[in-house]
C-alpha cells in the first residue's frame, strides 16, 4: 500500500494510526496513496481498515500554510542524527486482545533526533501515549 504521512512541522515523537474505529473519518486516497494527516498529538483515529503489504511510505512535515518538507528515513540499526528523521516505520500491532470483536489495530512510526529518541522510548512516555489512545478511542487495554 502506498502511504503518505503529513505531520505537523517540528513534530518529534510516536505516531499511531488506529484503524477500524466507528464514528471516525475514513482515510483520504489521492493518486493511489493513502494520506494520513497526523494531528499534533501523533494519534490519528480512522474508520478505514488496516491494509498491509509492501512498504511504500513517504513522510512530510506540513506547515500552517500547507507547505511540505520531506522527512528522511533513517536506515535500520543506524543511530538517529541531529536532524529529526523517521527512525521506526511500518510497524503494525494491536492494543489489547486480538480476539476482541473490534481490536485496536494500529500502524506506528517514530520521528526522532539524537536529542529526543531516548525520551520517546522511556516507559513513562510510552504509557502516557497509550493512555492518550485509550482516551481518544474510549477503550481500555
Amino acid at each position: 500500500m502506498k502511504e503518505t504521512f503529513l505531520i505537523p512541522s517540528g513534530f518529534e515523537g510516536r505516531i499511531n494510526v488506529v484503524f477500524n474505529q466507528q464514528n471516525a473519518n475514513p482515510i483520504i486516497v489521492e493518486n493511489d496513496r493513502r494520506i494520513y494527516k497526523i494531528p499534533s498529538d501523533g494519534i490519528l483515529i480512522t474508520s478505514s481498515k488496516l491494509e498491509t503489504g509492501v512498504l511504500d511510505q513517504e513522510y512530510y512535515y506540513l506547515d500552517n500554510n500547507g507547505n511540505k518538507e520531506k522527512i528522511d528515513l533513517t536506515e535500520l540499526n543506524k543511530e538517529a542524527g541531529l536532524k529529526a528523521s523517521v527512525v521506526k516505520y511500518g510497524t503494525v500491532g494491536i492494543y489489547g486482545n486480538s480476539s476482541e470483536q473490534n481490536p485496536l489495530e494500529f500502524l506506528e512510526s517514530i520521528i526522532a533526533s539524537k536529542t529526543t529518541i531516548d525520551s520517546i522510548y522511556e516507559y513513562k512516555n510510552e504509557m502516557d501515549f497509550q493512555n492518550k489512545i485509550m482516551k481518544k478511542t474510549n477503550r481500555k487495554f
